[in-house]
Formats: C-alpha cells, structure tokens, sequence
C-alpha cells in the first residue's frame, strides 16, 4: 500500500497530466481562497464567505452547541440520548464528534478564524489531488481533468468551513486506498472508516457497503473475513444506536421545513395528481418526487436564498454536467463502483437532498458526465460528416 503512494507520488512529481491538472486544481483552490479576502463571496442568506471571516450557517452553531457538550460537559451525553430517544422530538442532540472536535481543538471564533481555514485549505487541496490522480489513472485528458478542477464546489466548501469537507476527503481516501486499488486493505482503510463516520452520520452507509463487500466480494480466508465482519458489525450497532436521532431528525425535517420546487414531501407521498386514480396518482407522484430529489442532490435546483439569476444560473451550472454524469454512472460504472454510490446515495434521498451532500463523489459524476458529453460530440460530428455534401 505504501509502494502504492510512493508510486503515484512519483508520478505526480513527473511533468504529466496529473501534475499539471493537480497544479491547475490546486491554484483555482487558492485563487478563491485568498481571493475571498478582497473579493466579496456572499452565501446564499447573504453573508461573507471567507477565512477571516466566521461562518454563520450549514449547522455552525448546532456543532458549536455539540462541541461545549462533548467536551465541557460530557456528564449530559448520555442523559441527552435518554432524552432523545424519549420520543417527545427526534432532533438531534449531539453532531458527529470530529467537526465539533476541530472547532474546539482550533478554538474557531469571530477572533481566531485562521488556524481553522487553513487546514481546510490543505483539505481542499489534498481531495483536489486525490481525485485528480484517480481519474487521471482512467484515462481522462488534461482537459478534462482541468474542467473538474474548475467545478465550484471544491473551492466552496474550502472557504465554508462546515462537516462537508472533512467528509468529502475521506470519501476520496476510501475510494483511493480501496475501490481504486484493486481492493487493497489494511489498517489504513480502517483508519479512513473511522474518521468517515466521526465525520459525518452517513458514514455508516459506507461502512454497510464495505461489510457487505467483506462478504460477498473478497478472496481471502473466511476467517479473517468473519473476524473483520464481526468488528464492523459491533461497531456499527454501537454507532448506529447514538446516530439513529440524528438520522430521524433528517427524515423529519425534509417532512415538516423543507421541500423540493416548493412542494412539501408529504404532498408528494399523498399524491400530486387528484384526478388519477390512486393506483396511477401514487407512483406518478412518487416517482416525481425521486425525480425532484435527484434535480437537487446535482444542483439543479431555486435558492433557500434571495439571491441574483446569475449567481442562481453560476451555482446551478455544473448540475448539467452532473445530472448525465449520474445517470450514465449508474448505467456503465463497474458493478462495485454502482453499488459504492448507491449505498452513498440512500441516507441522502432519505433527508432533504442537497448538492452539497454530493460533493465525496462530485469529480467522479464529472468523470461520467464528460465522457457522456464527448461520446455525444463524437456521434453528432459523424452524423455532420454523414449529411454534409459530398465535393466532387
């Protein structure tokens, strides 16, 4: 495994595509980093976006909140999850404990804002590179690679300090160091494991996804598979136990405050189309509703903000290279790599769907897409060539 980072280490050191797509990847991620201090970047409620400045949503003070708990008073945890589990109110009370756990580790305040934004620069730069390097080993192009650096979500979230990045590198390590190394393992994936579902609570999708792999899909001794399989099933139950509030105040939520095109998740479930019959009305509206969901989780949808059309029209673009690319992801990918993002996908559609939760897996959607894209540019120049005059 070792050999392996050394491998491609050296390679990226070569002057290649990788290089050069890693280079132009990681100055795009600067570029807007730095750039943020003089160029205003404004999120969608309207406030500034940048290292020195504080961040005032995605959750903020709910992990603020997490993080004086976990490690002021950890007395309360577990009257907290008594509480929870009451049933008067399925909000969570306690985050994953890894992003509460750095803005207590780097004391992030309104006064002390730097220390944190800087290791999320060196986060937004190492998913960068890794992802680079994976697709790169694919076959894409120096363009295409350069296309994927240029997709905003990566500087984004470099500059907005929230659980997504953290997350999103963890992915891209999982994919690294397992799916995209010949099923290599070792305690480096369980490392990764670890931190993955500290980050974020859909993280135990992965961890279902990779038991389920131990099972059906590995060569080595059935002994050692059962051991490994025993561990993550412990583990799993325990963590499962703490993150289930968590999970039902998503599912809630997307319920009861959010919607999709201005239309509540109930009313979709209950039927959009009165004058179908049930039989009809039902999965028509149900279907509407997974195809609403899907418009979201690519970008493709209106602000929760009072925002310009073109910064609308700016944050909405890459949604039409994502929407193809996860399409024809779950049509040609290899079967394993189908399953990664469909267990990825689940506690997604579960809870209110946002591009923001595709991030982990934004460049390899790109992949898809712009290999969707090109074959589509292949066919209609030789249809042009097909219909065009023919001289002499």
């Amino acid at each position: 495994m070792f050999m392996k980072i050394g491998q491609d280490l050296q390679a990226w050191l070569a002057f290649n595509p990788t290089r050069k797509a890693s280079g132009f990847g990681v100055a795009v991620i600067l570029l807007v980093f730095f750039g943020s201090l003089w160029v205003p970047v404004l999120n969608e409620t309207g406030n500034r976006v940048s290292p020195a400045t504080i961040q005032t949503s995605v959750d903020i003070h709910f992990y603020q909140a997490s993080a004086e708990i976990l490690f002021e008073r950890p007395d309360e945890i577990f009257q907290l999850l008594v509480d929870t589990y009451s049933w008067e109110g399925t909000s969570p009370a306690l985050g994953p404990p890894l992003f509460p756990a750095l803005l207590k580790v780097f004391s992030y305040g309104p006064d002390n804002t730097w220390p944190l934004a800087l290791l999320y620069l060196v986060f937004g730069c190492g998913f960068m590179v890794i992802w680079i390097a994976v697709l790169q080993k694919r076959g894409m192009p120096f363009i295409g690679l350069a296309i994927i650096a240029l997709l905003p979500q990566t500087a984004w979230f470099t500059i907005s300090i929230s659980t997504d990045l953290p997350f999103a590198l963890m992915v891209a390590l999982f994919f690294y160091f397992y799916m995209d190394a010949d099923r290599s393992r070792g305690v480096i994936v369980w490392i990764v494991l670890l931190l993955m579902v500290v980050a974020r609570t859909n993280g135990l999708a992965i961890v279902l996804f990779y038991t389920g792999c131990l099972i059906f899909a590995d060569d080595r001794p059935l002994r050692t598979r059962l051991l490994e399989v025993l561990l993550l099933g412990i583990a799993t139950l325990l963590l499962s136990g703490v993150y289930l509030p968590s999970l039902l105040g998503t599912v809630e939520g997307s319920y009861v405050r959010f919607g999709h095109f201005g239309v509540g998740v109930d009313d979709y479930l209950d039927g959009l189309f009165a004058s179908l019959p049930a039989i009809l009305d039902l999965p028509l509206s149900w279907a509407t509703l997974f195809g609403a969901k899907t418009l979201y989780v690519v970008g493709l949808r209106p602000s929760y903000g009072d925002v310009s059309l073109l910064t609308l029209a700016l944050r909405s673009a890459p949604g039409i290279l994502l929407l193809p690319g996860l399409i024809l992801l779950m049509i040609r990918a290899p079967r394993r790599e189908r399953y990664f993002v469909l267990f990825f996908l689940l506690p997604i559609f579960l809870g209110v769907t946002q591009d923001r939760y595709l991030l982990p897996i934004i460049p390899l959607v790109a992949f898809y897409g712009l290999q969707g894209y090109a074959s589509l540019w292949v066919r209609v120049r030789g249809m042009a060539r097909v219909l065009s005059p023919r001289r002499g």
